[in-house]
């Protein structure tokens, strides 16, 4: 699976994004708003840690915040419409170069027998 994560970057690269700042939008992308202590949580990673990923995201205008309702102490970060834009695009490329992929390098029996396996797979990943 990794083989597969680094090929699809390689053909439709992340751009100026590091890997953990697109993780942060695929997240944001799930759960609409989030402060930093809650994505590092998603990460494993310490605060600080995210603070410094947020903080380049949010200068890059990817980002927007505002005080958190329930905690002032807090801020929600959110995607500006221009990252989910760059998001959306993205996914549309990897989705576009997969099919063409998938179309050029294998037979019609390979692909029914690959849409076949994707329920099994997508059952393994909801197993804990």
């Amino acid at each position: 699976m990794s083989q597969f994560k680094r090929r699809l970057q390689q053909e439709v690269p992340l751009g100026e994004l590091t890997s953990p700042q697109l993780a942060v939008l695929r997240h944001l992308a799930g759960v609409q708003t989030a402060t930093i202590s809650g994505l590092a949580r998603l990460e494993g990673i310490k605060p600080q840690s995210m603070g410094g990923t947020v903080a380049g995201l949010e200068a890059a205008g990817l980002l927007a915040s505002q005080p958190d309702p329930t905690d002032k102490r807090q801020r929600l970060f959110a995607m500006t419409p221009q990252a989910q834009a760059m998001i959306e695009t993205m996914h549309t490329s990897r989705e576009d170069w997969l099919a063409q992929a998938l179309e050029r390098n294998l037979s019609p029996e390979e692909q029914h027998r690959l849409s076949e396996a994707i329920p099994l797979l997508q059952h393994l990943l909801q197993t804990p």
